[in-house]
């Protein structure tokens, strides 16, 4: 037997790679049985039928995943027990013993306590969880089932709602209550004058602004999100709130709303939704809008953050971006507000007024052209 293949065997790197490997397998399957807790909580807020049967469809897969490698933890386990076993017998052996005591034995991992093992386990992992799987299933979807559900959403603003547990009130861009452009709107002007009135929130968060159309008289507003984490934390907000049975919060994509099944609105209300999504979908978002404003309804797009920037999401927009967008489709601004006064832009409580120099702020009201 070669020296160094005896330096190796007493050195005891043997049992401790095999211990190692049972200790990597074991985190592994912690980790993927983690994970498809994770898909069964999100089948459970999914937007949609299909959504939820693909959540699920993939946390079983996960769990059988997960099954398997703790079949081959248990396999390792022993694989480990039976090195440490050949270690205490040969690691005083003469090179010659230890040639002849290797090959008098079976190896260790070939042995029938690791096969055995390996079967009781295997058989084990199938039984509870209906199947076994050594290779790791397939993401079902390159992103998150409902921030993929769409080209234009990121699944930048999911992690950012995802910190901490949730996303501290008053941190990045929740600004810890409603929008102060919209405050000051909804004093300046009435929109709600008639009684049946609905109103509807892109990209909600937290629904502050969605409260606040409900207090200004809107019968029905509509605040959706496509981040099951900012739903939750929305319908937190309103549960403590007196206007919460005005609110309905659905977990969905924007894009996926049917006016024929879903309905139109009145009002909607775009409070830095648009600069959130990619711009490969901005003519889609103006379609969409159109699709879902009601006969003498009226679009209020808060433009921000109006500045030089580099880059996104947010990205950087302007009042004669936003015409491009809706002019060509039969939108016209009926009211432009490009000179707000620096406490009404938007801004978080904590950021400086001065703050609002370099992204600024404009509001935008629209209605379709009429077609006589």
């Amino acid at each position: 037997m070669d020296a160094a293949v005896t330096q190796l065997a007493r050195s005891g790197a043997i049992p401790f790679l095999c211990g190692s490997a049972a200790g990597c397998f074991a985190l592994y399957s912690a980790k993927v049985a983690a994970a498809a807790g994770e898909w069964r909580a999100v089948s459970v807020k999914a937007a949609t039928d299909m959504d939820s049967a693909l959540c699920t469809s993939h946390s079983v897969a996960l769990d059988q995943h997960a099954a398997s490698c703790c079949a081959l933890t248990a396999t390792s386990v022993a694989s480990t027990v039976e090195a440490i076993v050949d270690y205490r017998n040969y690691r005083h052996c003469s090179q010659e013993k230890l040639a002849t005591y290797f090959a008098t034995r079976r190896p260790f991992f070939a042995r029938r306590s690791v096969l055995g093992t390996a079967v009781v386990s295997l058989a084990l992992s199938a039984s509870l969880v209906g199947g076994f799987r050594l290779m790791a299933p397939q993401q079902p979807l390159l992103r998150h089932p409902l921030w993929a559900s769409h080209a234009g959403a990121s699944p930048h603003w999911e992690k950012l709602w995802g910190q901490d547990g949730s996303l501290p009130k008053g941190s990045r861009f929740d600004v810890a209550g409603e929008s102060l452009p919209l405050t000051a709107e909804l004093k300046r002007r009435n929109h709600a004058p008639r009684d049946g009135m609905t109103a509807l929130v892109p990209g909600c968060g937290r629904a502050y602004d969605a409260l606040a159309l409900a207090r200004h008289g809107f019968d029905k507003v509509v605040a959706v999100d496509l981040s099951p984490a900012a739903c939750e934390a929305a319908r937190e907000e309103i549960s403590g709130s007196s206007w919460s049975g005005g609110v309905q919060v659905r977990c969905g994509d924007f894009f996926a709303l049917d006016p024929a099944r879903d309905g139109t609105y009145d009002l909607i209300w775009d409070n830095t939704f648009l600069c959130a999504l990619e711009p490969e979908v901005r003519e889609q978002w103006a379609l969409q809008m159109k699709a879902l404003l009601a006969p003498g309804g009226e679009i209020i797009t808060c433009v921000f953050p109006i500045g030089e920037r580099e880059g996104g999401p947010p990205f950087a927009m302007s009042v004669p971006l936003v015409r491009a967008l809706l002019e060509p489709i039969g939108f016209e601004a009926t009211l432009v507000q490009d000179q707000l006064p620096l406490e009404e832009q938007h801004r978080r409580p904590g950021d400086k007024l001065e703050s609002v120099l370099t992204r600024g702020t404009a509001l935008v009201t629209w209605r379709l052209r009429s077609q006589d």
